[in-house]
C-alpha cells in the first residue's frame, strides 16, 4: 500500500496520461496491477466462452489438422460430424480431446506450458485491429491423484490391499469434469482512441484468429517432433 501511494505521489502527473502511455503494454499491465482501472478484458474465462473458440478450432481443424499423419486416422472419423454432435457424443471439448489423444503416451502438462507460450507469441506477432496484446494462461487443475505412477492402496481386514480408485469414483468424476473445462484463459488488451477510451473489438473475428493460431502452433509442433 505504501508503494502504491508513494508511486502516485511521485509520478501522478506524467504517469496517469493514457494518451501518452496507452500504447505501452507494460504501462497497461502495471496500472491494472496497482490501480482500480481495468485494461485487459477476458476473451475466454468461462466454459461458454471457450465453446465458441472450440467450435472455431474444430471447424478449422477439418481442413488443417487432419493432414498431420500422427492424428489423421483417429480424427478422420469426426470429419463429417458437426461440432455439437462431437461434444454430445464424446462429452469433451474438442481441444481437450485432441490433446488427450496426441499426448496419450506422454506428459500433457510438461508440453502444455510451452505450447501456450508459442501460441501467445504467435497471437502477438500479427495483432488484429484495435488489439495491443494477448495473454494466455493455463487453467488446468490437478485432482491430486496419480493412480498410474503412484497408486493409493487401502489396507482393510486381514491386511487386504485395495486400490483407492476401485473404491471411489471421485477420480473418474474429476476426469469427466476436466474434459469439459476450459484448458486456458485468454485476455486481450484493446487499444485506445483519441479520447482515451477503449476501441471496439470484433469478438467473433478474435475467436477465429485465436483458433487459427492454436492450429498453426499445434501442427508445427507435431511436424517438428
Amino acid at each position: 500500500m505504501y508503494f502504491k501511494h508513494k508511486f502516485f505521489e511521485l509520478y501522478q502527473a506524467d504517469y496517469s496520461s493514457i494518451r501518452k502511455n496507452g500504447k505501452s503494454i507494460h504501462w497497461n499491465q502495471f496500472d491494472e496491477l496497482i490501480s482500480t482501472r481495468k485494461h485487459y478484458f477476458s476473451l475466454i474465462k468461462r466454459a461458454c466462452d471457450f465453446q465458441l473458440l472450440d467450435e472455431a478450432f474444430y471447424n478449422q481443424a477439418k481442413s488443417t489438422i487432419w493432414k498431420v499423419p500422427e492424428i489423421q486416422k483417429k480424427m478422420l472419423v469426426f470429419k463429417e460430424q458437426d461440432y455439437n454432435e462431437f461434444v454430445s457424443k464424446h462429452k469433451s471439448l474438442f481441444f481437450n480431446y485432441c490433446f488427450s489423444y496426441i499426448f496419450r503416451n506422454g506428459s500433457i502438462a510438461k508440453w502444455r506450458d510451452k505450447y501456450y507460450e508459442l501460441v501467445e507469441n504467435l497471437l502477438n506477432s500479427s495483432l488484429p485491429d484495435n488489439v495491443l496484446n494477448f495473454i494466455i494462461k493455463s487453467s488446468r487443475f490437478s485432482n491430486g491423484l496419480n493412480m498410474v505412477k503412484a497408486p493409493i492402496y487401502l489396507i482393510g481386514d486381514e491386511a487386504r490391499e485395495t486400490r483407492f480408485d476401485n473404491l471411489s469414483f471421485q477420480r473418474n468424476s474429476f476426469l469427466a469434469e476436466d474434459a469439459l473445462t476450459p484448458p486456458f484463459h485468454l485476455y486481450f488488451l484493446p487499444s485506445y482512441n483519441e479520447m482515451g477510451m477503449h476501441q471496439d473489438v470484433d469478438i467473433s473475428s478474435l475467436f477465429r484468429y485465436v483458433a487459427e493460431c492454436l492450429i498453426i502452433v499445434l501442427v508445427e509442433s507435431l511436424e517438428n517432433n
